[in-house]
Order: C-alpha cells, then structure tokens, then sequence
C-alpha cells in the first residue's frame, strides 16, 4: 500500500456579512455562525489528485485540517458538501459561491481537538474524483449556522507548513500479469468471391530476331520434261 500527501491547490473562506469580500490570501479557513444570524463562515478547498497512479484502488482519504481556534465549548459538526461548479480562491465571495449539495461525510469537533488535526474521512468523493464518475470541484466545509460556533483552522498560506491543510490518501496498485498462452487457430474462412477481372496489361516490347533455322534436306529429282522441237537446219558451208 502507498500513501500520498496532497496540498491544496485552492483555498478561502466566504464570509456572509461581507458577501462580496474575497478571502483567498488569507491565512485562516472560518467555519460556523460569529455573532449572530447573518454572520455565517464557509470555507471552500480544493487538491490535484492526478499523481495517484492508473489503475489504482484508493482504500482510504481524509482531509486533514489544524484546529487553532474555537469560540464555544462542547462538539460542533463541521459537515462536507460538493460544490457543483469548481471555485477559484483569487475570486469566489459568498455572493458568487458555487451551489454545494451535502454528503454523508463529517466530524465532530469538540475542545480536546483545538491546537491539533481534524480528519474528515472522504474517501467516497475521492474515489469519485479519481474514477471520473464526478468532477472534482473541491470540498466546501460547513459548520454549525444556528447558534454562535465560529471555529477556525489554519490554511495553506498560513506561514507554518506543519499546521497547513493537507490530503491523505493510500491505495495500492494492480499488477499487469503475464501474457496469457496464444489461443487455438480458428477454423479456416470460407473463400471469397472471385474478385473483378482486372484491366489488360500494356503490351510488352517486342522480343529480338530469333537465328536461322538448319538447311532443309535436297529434295527428289522432278520428272524429266518434254522433247523439245527440231531446231532449222544449219547454212551450207563453201565448196572445196
């Protein structure tokens, strides 16, 4: 098994009171009611989880937060919701935040935890996340709303990276095993149709003069010809 620890990417608060004022340098996530109704806290974070390798089966993931502050005694519920659309932190106010729906995923905070780590098991987002099966827009975390429980944790650009929000998660991954045997041949095909007959071919140069050829055997004596007619008798010759 193999664990990884991610820093956020993003993180802010979103503040009611002051819905239009944008936290995303700040040092401290708010969570819960201040003084009163009106004056609530969210806090929204977000993590890259794009180094946990394929085929991987992720077994376990908490957000981890620093508790620094909490100004009622007794347990709050800090509860984790899914934001539909991503947030930037440079930009997002109450006023413009994203719709978040609720998840089954949340912790009881109560005095014994201020000065140290929460862990909030949300393995099911993360597994959605690295699966595809949801788009990973982050966790936006809620606090208590109906009575005055502001607490307060530590964010990533708080000066002390021991106190800072961090993901941890382990999983394990698959092995690829070896190449399996090569199956039987199958059966042959049936032929095919005979394909179109092609086109006719340019004729070839013509070939070089062959030699000549063995003199034929003389052939038989023809059958002798006519006599021929008496030729005119010759001149006299001179007296002696």
């Amino acid at each position: 098994m193999t664990t990884l620890t991610f820093s956020p990417t993003e993180d802010a608060y979103v503040a009611q009171a002051y819905g239009n004022q944008n936290t995303g340098g700040a040092t401290s996530l708010f969570i819960g009611r201040f003084t009163g109704p009106g004056d609530n806290y969210r806090s929204f974070v977000k993590f890259d989880i794009s180094a946990i390798p394929a085929l991987s089966t992720i077994t376990t993931a908490t957000l981890n937060l620093f508790v620094y502050r909490k100004d009622v005694a007794g347990a709050q519920t800090a509860s984790i919701y899914r934001p539909l659309t991503s947030f930037n932190q440079n930009t997002v106010t109450w006023n413009n935040a994203p719709v978040s729906i609720p998840t089954t995923d949340a912790v009881s905070i109560t005095n014994n935890n201020l000065n140290t780590f929460i862990s909030i098991n949300i393995l099911d987002l993360v597994q959605g996340w690295y699966s595809g099966a949801i788009t990973n827009t982050g966790v936006e975390i809620i606090g208590v709303e109906t009575s005055n429980a502001l607490i307060g944790f530590r964010s990533e650009d708080y000066s002390d990276p021991n106190q800072r929000p961090f993901l941890q998660v382990e999983y394990v991954t698959q092995g690829i095993g070896p190449t399996g045997s090569t199956g039987t041949t199958g059966a042959t095909g049936a032929t095919g149709a005979d394909g179109a007959t092609g086109a006719t071919g340019t004729a070839g140069a013509t070939g070089a003069t062959g030699a000549d050829g063995a003199i034929g055997a003389t052939g038989a004596t023809g059958t002798a010809g006519a006599t021929g007619a008496t030729g005119a008798d010759g001149a006299i010759g001179a007296t002696g």
